[in-house]
Formats: structure tokens, sequence, C-alpha cells
């Protein structure tokens, strides 16, 4: 181990030594916590990211997230992003099912797909949707999973990408 480890050991260590009287020592006042509490119930849920495909604005080198563009179709996918955003589909379902085969409890068999209302973001959930339907072998693979695939995708305006400002 690297000097920089150990040392991190041995004030840890230092740190549980003094606590463990259950005073802290930065602040008496404060109780401490000498036990972890219960743990939370499992999650029926998993969450999965979906990198939008190429939009003219990656084309053309533009960074595009002024909140202006919102709900416009400025910047949207490329004949390629459209194709990026289809072939998603089998690679969601393989993520899906493999948390559904890990799961020691019984997951929601629901899939929603929200996305921020930027055209590249949108249109990429929207083509990974039709991929799911126009892919036979996708669409077998979803019935036998009995998952049950929401066709509408959500806008939500807290999942657009932080403002450039004059660099954007």
């Amino acid at each position: 181990p690297s000097l920089t480890s150990c040392a991190k050991k041995k004030k840890q260590q230092q740190q549980v030594q003094i606590f463990a009287n259950g005073v802290n020592p930065q602040e008496p006042s404060v109780a401490v916590v000498d036990t972890m509490p219960d743990s939370l119930p499992p999650l029926k849920n998993h969450y999965y990211l979906l990198r939008h495909g190429q939009s003219t604005a990656n084309v053309e080198g533009i960074i595009s997230s002024a909140r202006s563009l919102a709900g416009s179709t400025k910047h949207g996918l490329t004949l390629l992003g459209i194709e990026q955003g289809r072939a998603s589909a089998p690679s969601l379902i393989d993520c899906i099912e493999q948390d559904l085969n890990d799961d020691d409890i019984t997951s929601t068999k629901e899939v929603y797909f929200f996305s921020s209302p930027f055209a590249r973001a949108k249109e990429t959930a929207e083509q990974c949707l039709a991929g799911m339907r126009s892919n036979d072998e996708v669409a077998k693979r979803i019935e036998e999973l009995g998952l049950k695939i929401h066709k509408e995708v959500m806008l939500d305006d807290g999942l657009m990408e932080r403002y450039f400002g004059r660099l954007d």
C-alpha cells in the first residue's frame, strides 16, 4: 500500500477510536450513532440511461443546451442517430433481462421512457421504442419477459443538461 493509503487508514482508525467513546470531538453536543439503522427494503425499480444518438449539432460541432431549444425540433437526430436509437433497443432489453434474472425480489415489469425536451433526447427515446416494435426478435423477448412497454415518451425539464451560457 502507498503512504497515502496507510495515512488514511491510520486516520480512520484514530477516528474510530475517538468516536468509540460516543463523543464527537468536533461537536461534543452532537450525539454519535454507534449502530447502523435498519436497511431500507429492496427497491423494485431499475433505471437505465440512454445517451442520445448522433445529432445535427454533434456533426456541426455545436454545444446545444440552451433552454430556449427545449421542445423545438432544432438539432434533432441525423440518419445515423436514428439508426443508433433503433439499434439501442436490443441492448436495453438485454440489460432489463439481466436485472430481472439477478433480482432476489420481483421487479416491476413496466418500462417507461423519460426524456429531456431536447429534440435529440426525445427522438432517441422514440427511436428506441420504434426499434422495440419493429424488431421481431426484440418484440418476442419483450413478450417472453412479460414486459409492458409504455409507448409514450414523458418529457421532463429536470433532465435537461446544464446551460453553458455564452459557450452555447
